[in-house]
């Protein structure tokens, strides 16, 4: 079984029953990866009433392992993993952000006139774009250089016995390997 399953995580704190909603549903029919969801430390006990944790999620998402012993630390080692995706999801945006800026500084320096035909102006935008824009600026940066950041910026605002509850988010970024 492939246990990542892709699913973008969210810095809003509104979105994060969303998430877990749908994380019930997967487990509801019989989707294991639903487990690499759920982000209410409820929903976790509650749902082992009537469903297992697979064995192999257990490395993949090491605050199951709170779950499955009802240990009284899986509130607040939950609310650190949700930091954590929350970091990681700023320092993303970051990255995308500063990868930005040439194309934006550059197709400023264009002056694309608006008289010119749509196709000509799309053109002009699609050849700035390809000379001033990264391919991708993800692995440019690093990934382990992100995933670090994130780990960093979320030591710095949770307890540290927290930490070895984080989840190993490498594989959600395997697609972006060159």
């Amino acid at each position: 079984m492939n246990v990542v399953a892709e699913m973008k995580r969210t810095d809003r704190d509104k979105d994060w029953p969303f998430i877990t909603s749908l994380g019930t549903n997967m487990i509801h029919q019989r989707d294991p990866r639903g487990w690499l969801h759920l982000f209410d430390e409820d929903a976790l006990i509650d749902l082992q009433e009537e469903y297992t944790i697979p064995i192999d999620l257990l490395p993949v998402r090491p605050v199951l392992q709170l779950a499955v012993k009802r240990d009284p630390k899986l509130h607040q080692a939950l609310l650190a993993e949700r930091r954590c995706w929350q970091e990681l999801d700023r320092l993303r945006i970051r990255v995308y952000r500063a990868a930005l800026r040439p194309y934006v500084l550059a197709i400023g320096r264009e002056r694309i006139p608006e008289d010119v035909p749509l196709h000509e102006q799309h053109a002009a935008r699609v050849a700035c774009a390809e000379r001033n824009l990264s391919q991708q600026p993800m692995a440019t940066y690093g990934i382990k250089r992100l995933i670090e950041e994130a780990r960093s910026a979320t030591a710095a605002l949770v307890r540290p016995e927290l930490l070895q509850w984080l989840p190993n988010v490498e594989p959600y970024f395997t697609y972006l390997e060159v």
